[in-house]
């Protein structure tokens, strides 16, 4: 009886642990079971899957990103440089440009300037009166054609102008030779010699001697018997001018100045 209880606590022993590992496995489940276990694998290692994929995708989309970025920085400063390289470009060719046309403007109205210097040394030298007159002419004529090709590379230097008037009127005038005159040129090139000067050379009393001089050349036509009622009534415009820009000279002094200013004052008296 013994013997037989050991053989039957031997096969529930056996039957138990039968059971035990038969509980997980698939076999032993209903269907219902076998499904939702298996779609709670799938689920996971999808899950799984799918986070792999997105960290993937971050990382190359990231890396990407920061190439693209790269690539448009460089290329954004890349263009910016260029174009900052043609500007300056551009600003250097046109200041070289001037530069080119100041020099040639200075060369060309130095010459003529010579020439005037020529032309005043005929005139004090000691030739004969014909011969003198027609050196200082000569001279006169050559000035006048340089002076036209500085204005080609600078026309908005006043003191130019200034010399093309003078040419035509005080010059002929000083040097005696008065086939030279031009009165009504010279007003034209004073008043385009007075609408350069600058506020600088308005201060030193520059543009107040160029209305003087178109005042005397109105007078010189006036007294000519050309329009003198409307000569008169221009020269004293001209002469008022003159007197308000040097009696905004910080200094009346210089010697210029002072001949000037009196030479106003008289004309204005003269035409009261």
């Amino acid at each position: 009886m013994s013997e037989d209880s050991g053989i039957i606590r031997q096969l529930e022993d056996n039957l138990a642990k039968l059971r035990a590992e038969y509980a997980g496995s698939w076999a032993l489940h209903t269907k219902d079971d076998f499904e939702l276990g298996f779609a709670r694998e799938i689920k996971t290692d999808l899950q799984s899957t799918l986070m792999k994929w997105a960290v993937g995708a971050v990382v190359l989309l990231f890396g990407a990103g920061a190439v693209f970025i790269k690539y448009s920085v460089s290329q954004t400063f890349q263009a910016e440089n260029e174009r900052l390289v043609k500007e300056f470009y551009r600003k250097y060719e046109a200041q070289l440009d001037l530069l080119r046309d100041n020099f040639e403007w200075r060369r060309f109205h130095d010459y003529g300037k010579d020439y005037v210097y020529l032309a005043q040394l005929y005139f004090d030298s000691p030739v004969e009166s014909p011969l003198k007159a027609k050196k200082v002419t000569e001279n006169l004529v050559e000035a006048e054609k340089y002076f036209r090709s500085a204005l080609q590379h600078g026309d908005m230097h006043a003191s130019t102008y200034w010399e093309l008037a003078e040419l035509l009127f005080t010059y002929p005038q000083q040097y005696q030779v008065s086939s030279r005159i031009d009165a009504i040129r010279a007003i034209s090139q004073y008043e385009q010699a007075g609408l350069r000067y600058t506020k600088v050379e308005i201060d030193k009393g520059w543009r107040a001697e160029v209305y003087l001089r178109s005042a005397e050349a109105c007078l010189y036509l006036a007294d000519a018997n050309h329009s003198p009622a409307d000569n008169r009534a221009r020269a004293k415009e001209f002469l008022l001018k003159a007197n308000t820009d040097y009696a905004n000279l910080k200094d009346q002094t210089a010697t210029r100045d002072r001949k000037n200013i009196d030479r106003v004052n008289e004309l204005l008296s003269a035409l009261r």
